[in-house]
């Protein structure tokens, strides 16, 4: 299974961040790397002008850098079997996924396979609503899941996957 692991759609949510990193220093056949919102990270910021995540579906053409942006990682998201966005939540234990309307038995297969059995089905702009192979995996500060470790691990064994009720 061919995975594209996003981290930092917001510059100051350190997960996906540092497993971003990770996967950098160590890297895995058929997982492939993106910080989404690279001037957000540089300011430790949640966003520049407008949050990435509600400027979906975006627009190529766009001045604005995360419009411009999130068409990018929308574009760059069809090329995968799977795409797992990470965040982080100050809401005390919701360790969750998001997916979009759309999304095909396999997000839902993924997202309980990696312990995360509470899925919520985004209906706002968001990637989830356009990116059908796409899961937001949302991570509460104060989990013992906020740990990039944990995550590179079950990210290489999914990878392994063809199919996930193996």
């Amino acid at each position: 299974m061919k995975i594209l692991v996003i981290g930092g759609m917001h510059g100051n949510e350190p997960l996906g961040i540092g497993l971003v990193k990770k996967f950098l220093r160590y890297p895995v056949k058929n997982i492939d790397v993106i910080f989404a919102n690279e001037e957000a990270i540089k300011r430790n910021s949640r966003f520049i002008k407008r949050d990435l995540n509600r400027s979906f579906p975006g627009d190529d053409k766009s001045r604005d850098y995360e419009t411009r942006r999130a068409s990018f990682l929308l574009n760059l998201s069809k090329k995968y079997d799977l795409v797992l966005d990470f965040h982080n939540t100050h809401c005390p234990n919701n360790d969750c996924t998001f997916v979009g309307e759309s999304a095909t038995d396999l997000l839902f297969e993924a997202s309980s396979w990696m312990g995360l059995k509470k899925v919520i089905v985004a209906n706002y702009d968001c990637m989830n609503k356009y990116s059908p192979n796409c899961i937001s995996v949302e991570i509460s500060l104060n989990s013992k899941l906020v740990d990039q470790n944990i995550w590179y691990k079950k990210i290489i064994l999914l990878s392994k996957m063809k199919k996930l009720k193996e």
